[in-house]
C-alpha cells in the first residue's frame, strides 16, 4: 500500500445550517497556531458546516482507494463540546459515513491531532481515484455543545487535513482482496 499526504485544504468555505458561525475560517489551512473559531456556543447549540476542498490529490488511475484519513486539531475552551458530524465531501453532495467520535475536545493547544477513518476505513464513500483528485473533494466539520448545566463555550482549530491510502490495481490479488484473487492462485 501507498500512502499519499496528508495534504491541506485550499479551499474552506462555511455553509448555512442554523448553527453558529465560524470565525476566521482559512486558518485551519496550515497548522500555524493561528484558528478557526466558532463564535459563542450555548447549551445544544451546533455551529454550521466548515467544508474543506481542494485537496489536490493527484492518485494515479492505476490506483484503488484502502483508506482515507481526516485529522483535525483543535480545541475548546472548556470542556462538553464534541463533534456532531465529520463527513466526507464530493463536488455538492456529503457522502459515506459520519465520523463524529462524540468525545469531547481538549480544553488545550496540544498540536496533536485527532484522527477519523483510517487506512483502511473508505468510510463507505465508494471514492475512486477521480473522486479524491477532485477538486470538491474534502471535509465537513461540524461541533456541538453538551454542556450541562448550561454553559456558554468557544472552539478553536489550527488545521485539517487528509491523508489518502491507495494500492496499484492487480496487487490486490496477492493481497487477497479483489475478484482476480482465485485466478491467480489457480483457483477459477
Amino acid at each position: 500500500m501507498t500512502t499519499t499526504g496528508p495534504n491541506s485544504s485550499g479551499t474552506v468555505t462555511q455553509v448555512d445550517a442554523g448553527g453558529e458561525e465560524w470565525l476566521t475560517i482559512d486558518n485551519v489551512k496550515t497548522q500555524s497556531d493561528s484558528y478557526a473559531s466558532t463564535d459563542a456556543l450555548s447549551k445544544s447549540e451546533e455551529t454550521d458546516i466548515l467544508r474543506l476542498s481542494n485537496f489536490g490529490f493527484a492518485i494515479g488511475a492505476d490506483q484503488i482507494i484502502d483508506g482515507i484519513t481526516v485529522e483535525i486539531d483543535g480545541y475548546v475552551s472548556n470542556i462538553d463540546v464534541d463533534d456532531l458530524s465529520v463527513y466526507l465531501h464530493k463536488s455538492g453532495s456529503t457522502s459515506g459515513d459520519n465520523k463524529a467520535s462524540g468525545t469531547n475536545w481538549g480544553t488545550s493547544d496540544t498540536d496533536t491531532y485527532r484522527s477519523y477513518g483510517g487506512v483502511a476505513d473508505t468510510w463507505n464513500s465508494g471514492y475512486d481515484y477521480a473522486d479524491i483528485n477532485d477538486s470538491g473533494f474534502g471535509v465537513e466539520f461540524r461541533m456541538k455543545n453538551n454542556s450541562t448545566p448550561a454553559r456558554t463555550y468557544y472552539g478553536y482549530f489550527d488545521h485539517i487535513r487528509i491523508t489518502i491510502t491507495h494500492h496499484t490495481i492487480g496487487a490486490e490479488a496477492y493481497s487477497g482482496k479483489g475478484i482476480d484473487r482465485g485466478i491467480n492462485r489457480g483457483i477459477l
